[in-house]
């Protein structure tokens, strides 16, 4: 997701004071600084309901990922972006723990809050993934929970007809992209344009999404959202 010219790009704009970049990094920064005070979490079992069928349950089940994604991923970019060691540890930190700890999804909702909120995780490895802040053991181990877990996960529902194929490409590609798996990333390439044209009609719309009546444009942010990350 971020190419190292990309990173060198930010870090010359950052020492150049040029924005918007000196205030999006500090801004970066106070996300950082939270995810230094705040506990992981790591379910063994991230069990997150369906959404229609309790609410409540859904979002609580699903926090734990998306909370400790955007640390990790806000930790990892910090610094890259030359912020400092403490955030490369805490990256590391989550890391870690969610690999050891971490060993399933279920519930109806699980594969699609795992490719979604997970994707944080896999982004943030690749940002360190040239950091001698964690050995090879802890590599190791990572990429174990991305193909027993993350990756599971996403290429369980990259085959269905709407959003969760859009998320679960993307996770699957991004996975592909971690392990230069270039077959996996040619499947998935093959998956997002085999169906393109009728996710997205020739009259800009989202059969898929829009579909759903009062919350349809809410869900074609949700299914374009991973297709243009998997663009990307």
């Amino acid at each position: 997701m971020h190419p190292p010219a990309q990173i060198e790009f930010v870090r010359q704009q950052l020492q150049e004071n040029n924005e918007p970049y000196q205030s999006a990094y500090l801004q970066l920064l106070r996300s950082a600084d939270k995810a230094l005070e705040i506990p992981h979490h790591d379910p063994e079992d991230f069990n997150v309901p369906g959404c229609y069928q309790d609410p409540e349950g859904h979002w609580k089940g699903a926090w734990d990922l998306q909370t400790d994604g955007f640390k990790v991923y806000a930790c990892a970019l910090a610094y890259r972006l030359g912020g400092g060691e403490k955030y490369g540890i805490k990256a590391c930190e989550l890391l870690i723990a969610w690999a050891q700890i971490n060993q399933r999804f279920s519930g109806y909702d699980g594969q699609l809050a795992m490719a979604d909120a997970g994707a944080g995780m896999v982004i943030a490895a690749q940002l360190m993934s040239a950091s001698d802040l964690w050995g090879e053991t802890d590599r190791s181990l990572f990429s174990q929970w991305i193909m027993n877990v993350y990756r599971k996960a996403c290429n369980e529902i990259r085959n269905k007809p709407n959003n969760w194929a859009d998320w679960g490409r993307f996770g699957s590609l991004l996975s592909a992209v971690y392990f230069n798996d270039r077959d996996e990333i040619n499947e998935n390439v093959r998956l997002i344009k085999s169906d393109l044209f009728h996710k997205i009609a020739e009259d800009g719309s989202m059969p898929e999404e829009t579909s759903r009546g009062e919350k349809g444009l809410w869900y074609t942010y949700f299914s374009l959202a991973p297709m243009t990350a998997a663009c990307w």
